[in-house]
C-alpha cells in the first residue's frame, strides 16, 4: 500500500504494475513494457516506488507523484535484494 492507501500489484507473467485505488473494482496500470520479469517492489521513505527487474538486471525507481519520472541503476546479474 501506498500512503494514499492504493494497492500495487506486481504482475510477473505479464510485466507490468496494477495500481488499484481503494474501492476500485478494477486496477490501472502503472507500467507497461519497460520491465521484464519484475520480481519485487516497495516504496522508500519518500513514497517512490522501487522495482526489482530481474532479466533487465536493474532496479527502477518509479516517482508515485509524478509518474513520468523514473531512475534507473543496473546491477550484475542475480545481485538483487529487497
Amino acid at each position: 500500500l501506498d500512503q494514499y492507501g492504493c494497492l500495487y500489484i506486481l504482475d510477473y507473467s505479464n510485466n507490468r504494475i496494477q495500481k488499484w485505488y481503494p474501492d476500485a473494482s478494477y486496477g490501472t496500470t502503472v507500467t507497461s513494457g519497460s520491465l521484464n520479469l519484475p520480481i519485487g517492489l516497495k516504496f522508500d521513505r519518500l513514497g517512490n516506488l522501487i522495482v526489482a527487474d530481474t532479466s533487465y538486471h536493474r532496479v527502477v525507481c518509479y516517482s508515485v507523484m509524478c509518474p513520468a519520472t523514473t531512475t534507473t541503476t543496473t546491477l550484475p546479474p542475480r545481485k538483487f535484494y529487497l
